[in-house]
């Protein structure tokens, strides 16, 4: 047992600015449970550590087996974890300032392009732009009579009404099966046979996940 929290110092007994935790219940004692939250936890404490809430912008103490918590000083940095914000504490809260747009970030997508700050989100800057991926053999020549057709799918982009066609891939093999990530990142993942043995018939590979 603390004895220094049982029996609190001269220190610990002033409670000027100091406030009564509404994360504890303290039972039938009306004048310690105003404005208790409704899933308040039960019983007081024994140690400081026991009153403490995760907010690195308050302070906790316990007094007399009580909770109390008290604002640290406006200004104090904590993390809100946004890294398109700056953080400072006022008046006990955590408060995110948006970083200027064009202010450099990672949304930790690999293949996501490079990342901004924008209105306070960590995102691929620019316009959102509809636009759909398919596969197709309309590059390809036409195989020679009797001769066993091999499917030999590439990758487009093009725009919903189906103007300015883009051929993204262009090898011997088959790539199909192409999605646009949902996302809006600009993503694209597709199967492709391109590590199969020469001559092989198109078989299901491992997805290959490109940029778009």
């Amino acid at each position: 047992m603390d004895i220094g929290t049982i029996n609190p110092s001269l220190d610990d007994l002033d409670l000027e600015g100091w406030t009564l935790h509404p994360r504890f219940d303290y039972g039938a004692d009306s004048s310690l449970s105003d404005g208790v939250t409704a899933n308040a936890e039960p019983g007081g404490c024994d140690h400081h550590e026991d009153c403490e809430d995760g907010n690195v912008c308050t302070k906790n103490k316990c007094v007399m087996h009580r909770c109390y918590f008290k604002p640290v000083d406006d200004g104090l940095l904590c993390d809100d974890g946004n890294q398109c914000t700056s953080d400072p504490c006022l008046a006990g809260v955590c408060t995110g300032t948006n970083l200027p747009d064009g202010t450099a970030c990672d949304d930790l997508l690999t293949c996501s392009g490079q990342d901004s700050c924008v209105a306070g989100t960590c995102t691929v800057p620019g316009s959102v732009v509809q636009k759909i991926v398919f596969s197709t053999t309309r590059d390809k020549p036409v195989p020679d009579p009797g001769t066993l057709p091999q499917v030999n799918l590439e990758i487009y982009l093009m725009n919903p009404d189906g103007t300015d066609p883009v051929r993204l891939t262009n090898n011997s093999v088959n790539d199909s099966f192409a999605a646009l990530s949902p996302d809006g990142k600009g993503r694209i993942v597709f199967d492709s046979a391109r590590n199969s043995p020469p001559g092989s018939p198109p078989q299901p590979r491992r997805p290959v996940l490109d940029e778009g």
